[in-house]
């Protein structure tokens, strides 16, 4: 959901390396606004529409080059590099970050609020279709499994 951090996060970051952003489950037909509307806010909307038809899994450089992740730091440096990052934008008054975001979020902010409850609804109805309960008890068995090792 390295998405979804994007549009909250000041600055994202992935660790280099094989692991790849998850996008979407190409099984997932439904899904939200808020889905696509904070991907666009981060992507841009050639590239949304691009990674959600595709439900494509992105490595790091390639997150990095589509603006999903701000920086590609080695394992090694990413708590000295997060520290950094976070001393930098401290540096900046609380009130100057706080209306710089709302200036850009805010309308993305009054469209999730306005569709709360309905939000809430499809989603409870999604997590207990079929294909997702299946899903979650094959995770809850694995990880029984791995606790028990």
């Amino acid at each position: 959901m390295s998405y979804a951090l994007s549009a909250i996060g000041a600055h994202t970051m992935q660790r280099e390396g094989p692991r790849k952003c998850v996008q979407r489950d190409n099984g997932v037909r439904d899904l939200p606004f808020w889905f696509a509307d904070t991907m666009e806010y981060v992507v841009g909307a050639r590239q949304t529409d691009l990674l959600l038809q595709t439900g494509a899994l992105l490595t790091t450089e390639e997150a990095l080059a589509v603006g999903l992740v701000d920086e590609a730091v080695a394992h090694d440096q990413v708590m000295s590099r997060a520290a950094a990052k976070t001393k930098e934008f401290l540096s900046v008054p609380d009130t100057a970050r706080h209306a710089s975001k709302m200036l850009l979020r805010a309308p993305m902010a009054e469209r999730l609020l306005a569709s709360r409850q309905e939000d809430n609804a499809s989603f409870s109805a999604f997590c207990l279709t079929p294909a997702v309960q299946a899903s979650l008890g094959k995770y809850m068995a694995a990880l029984k499994q791995k606790k028990t090792k």
